[in-house]
């Protein structure tokens, strides 16, 4: 009947639409009934869409302006893109960004489709679990659910031999990008997944070799998401590929 009823909506616009599409859909076996609850699924999957806030958050490394190729491909207007790291001072620790979040959107009336990479995701699953009311979907891409402590201070370990002008672009200083990515040390929400019940997609670069294992394994603990490999693609997505990901948030 969907299939069907896809097809009727194809007929051309005009006074006799309507008369069109009726006559196509009952051609195909489809009854008046089916018709309407097809429209009706339709226009309120078109509607919630439409009141949605869609929620960006950058990864470490990353400022909001590097969602701006997404953005403009989104068929949607309603988009706040946050500077996670533009209210820090000296001291700064994932909790902080993660409260500076809480307390902008508590005020938000509208469902929240947040959309994270990275240190992002992190965020946005964490948000999901400590306010599923306010959730509506999640797009998690380079995502990891459990910290791997290793990691980190590899990471951290090569922080340090950068150069200061290497953060600039940043949004943070070499130090505080660096007690930044210490405080995510402990980061493991495995336990408290099963809080996430809103529809979650997942896309991981098939080139992020550091988080397309995670990606999969939270695909499994998440059984209503879906897992997208995008080709040729690393760990940003945002830049590697902003139509993906814009085709999917426009769906």
């Amino acid at each position: 009947a969907f299939a069907k009823r896809s097809e009727a909506m194809k007929a051309p616009v005009g006074l006799s639409s309507d008369r069109t599409v009726l006559r196509t859909a009952q051609d195909g076996g489809v009854s008046l009934r089916q018709l309407q609850v097809c429209l009706c699924i339709d226009g309120y999957l078109e509607l919630r869409r439409r009141l949605m806030k869609t929620v960006f958050l950058h990864g470490l490394g990353q400022t909001a302006q590097d969602w701006k190729e997404v953005v403009q491909q989104l068929s949607i207007s309603d988009v706040d893109c946050p500077e996670l790291f533009s209210s820090t001072e000296d001291e700064i620790s994932y909790s902080q960004i993660l409260g500076d979040l809480e307390q902008r959107y508590s005020e938000v009336k509208e469902p929240l489709r947040i959309c994270g990479l990275s240190l992002g995701a992190l965020l946005a699953i964490d948000f999901a679990i400590r306010h599923e009311e306010k959730v509506d979907s999640l797009v998690l891409i380079g995502a990891q659910y459990k910290v791997p402590s290793l990691l980190i201070d590899f990471q951290n370990l090569i922080f340090r031999c950068m150069p200061n002008k290497v953060f600039e672009s940043m949004g943070l200083s070499k130090s505080s990008t660096i007690k930044l990515a210490h405080s995510m040390r402990s980061l493991d929400f495995t336990l408290q997944l099963n809080n996430i019940r809103c529809p979650v997609t997942i896309l991981c670069g098939k080139k992020d070799t550091a988080n397309l294992k995670a990606s999969k394994r939270l695909k499994e603990l998440l059984p209503q998401a879906t897992l997208h490999i995008v080709p040729n693609a690393g760990h940003e997505l945002n830049k590697y590929a902003p139509n993906t990901i814009a085709e999917i948030l426009n769906q």
